[in-house]
């Protein structure tokens, strides 16, 4: 399926590495406005200069309440509007219950869960000013659907709250035509993953029916359709792309 996102403005959080970057790609191949949320300035900006086109870089920790709607009000005077916002940033951790600071629950949920809150609510705001029938994709993580592999506990209620987060706000904004949904991907090809140890990824692997890890392109196909007007009567779900690592029932 080809998809034209020409006039379509996106931000993207978490954007100036991995699966943030892919996701930007694929949006500005498809012709999208971007606006580019990373707290590594200086990978943002070697994103900023490789993508082309219009794209708008803003260096921000999305912890930060004040820092997200200065960010987005800067959006909204460069593009008039928002029409698709994908809560990618997070950070992960592999400590066990027990070993888990009090600092690193509290960092962990700031950043993967209050975020991705922060950025809900501005971008809707001005989605709804604007009566933009806007799109959020939250990506949550296999971790916050079965407790996590080999991530953190922290990390997984954090995934599973961000869950909950999206269908909430579905129905809720529901009534401006604005729908929310979330993609949890499992195991995914990545330095992240390959920091674990070539044995442990390939008890990873072994984990999923289908016989390889996930690719960005996997998860970059779902968010591309989430965003278009193909998807505009689904709302609230969270989308499994893990090759059968963790089926729903």
């Amino acid at each position: 399926m080809q998809f034209d996102f020409q006039n379509v403005t996106v931000v993207i959080t978490g954007a100036a590495q991995g699966l943030g970057y892919e996701i930007a790609k694929s949006f500005s191949l498809a012709g999208a406005s971007l606006a580019l949320f990373d707290i590594n300035k200086e990978k943002l900006y070697q994103v900023t200069d490789s993508l082309g086109g219009e794209v708008i870089p803003l260096v921000c920790n999305i912890a930060d309440y004040n820092a997200v709607y200065d960010g987005m009000r800067k959006i909204e005077d460069r593009t008039h509007t928002i029409h698709v916002l994908v809560n990618n940033a997070g950070i992960v951790s592999t400590e066990n219950l027990m070993n888990t600071s009090p600092e690193q629950w509290k960092q962990i949920m700031e950043v993967n869960l209050f975020g991705a809150f922060y950025c809900m609510q501005a971008a809707a705001k001005i989605m709804i000013h604007h009566k933009t029938l806007g799109r959020i994709i939250n990506i949550a993580s296999l971790a916050g659907r079965n407790g996590g592999l080999m991530a953190s506990p922290a990390y997984s209620a954090s995934k599973a709250g961000l869950i909950g987060l999206t269908k909430a706000a579905a129905r809720q904004l529901a009534p401006y035509h604005i729908t929310v949904n979330a993609i949890a991907p499992g195991s995914l090809e990545s330095e992240m993953l390959n920091s674990f140890g070539e044995n442990k990824v390939e008890a990873l692997r072994q984990t999923i029916p289908l016989g390889r890890l996930g690719k960005f392109q996997d998860i970059k196909n779902v968010v591309l359709f989430l965003s278009s007007p193909e998807s505009e009567f689904i709302t609230g779900v969270c989308i499994d792309v893990n090759g059968g690592q963790y089926i729903a029932p």
